[in-house]
Formats: C-alpha cells, sequence, structure tokens
C-alpha cells in the first residue's frame, strides 16, 4: 500500500512498485490507510511522514499496537520530501523503517 496525500506523488510511487512486481493501493492519509489494513493484507506499507488528516507517525503507532493484539506484523517504510534532522530517530521510535536516499 502507498499512504501519500499528493495524488502525482502517489501515481509515481505506484509505477515504481508495479515495475518490480507489486500490486497496490493507494490511501490519501492515515485514515483511508487503516480501513484498508482491515480489508487487506500488505506485505509492505510505503508511509508519507506529513498528510493531513493523520500524519504518518499516529498512523503507524495504530498499526504498531494492533500488531500487539493481531500477531501480525507489516513492514512500514517512511518516505517523506523534506527530511528534517531527527526524522529517522522518530520513525525508528514509532516502529517504521527509514531510508535515506544518497
Amino acid at each position: 500500500m502507498i499512504v501519500k496525500d499528493h495524488p502525482i506523488n502517489q501515481k509515481v510511487a505506484q509505477i515504481y512498485v508495479t515495475e518490480v512486481g507489486f500490486n497496490t493501493i493507494t490511501a490519501s492519509n492515515g485514515e483511508e490507510a487503516l480501513k484498508a489494513l482491515v480489508d487487506h493484507n500488505f506485505d509492505l506499507v510505503l508511509m508519507d511522514c506529513q498528510m493531513p488528516v493523520m500524519d504518518g507517525y499516529t498512523t503507524t503507532k495504530c498499526i504498531r499496537r494492533e500488531e500487539v493484539f493481531s500477531g501480525k506484523h507489516i513492514v512500514i517504510v517512511a518516505m517523506t520530501a523534506q527530511a528534517m534532522e531527527g526524522d529517522r530517530e522518530r520513525c525508528l521510535s514509532v516502529g517504521r523503517l527509514y531510508f535515506q536516499a544518497h
């Protein structure tokens, strides 16, 4: 699943993910992502950090809390256009992987 609020960026991410062989669903914010997780099993979630309605940090915390009860675990990778000092640590603290492009 790709969770990104900007439609063009959603499409770009979807193209890349599809090219490597994955099917995708997109969500525009964290609330949509949580609803999609009820109905679907995902191998991976690409999660924007900054979104309206519910940001990626809050969404990840909700997912991780639910995993305690469900026993499931999903890989969540942080995506952001504006990496700031401390973002890596903040992502890791809520249970997301963080990759910095060089």
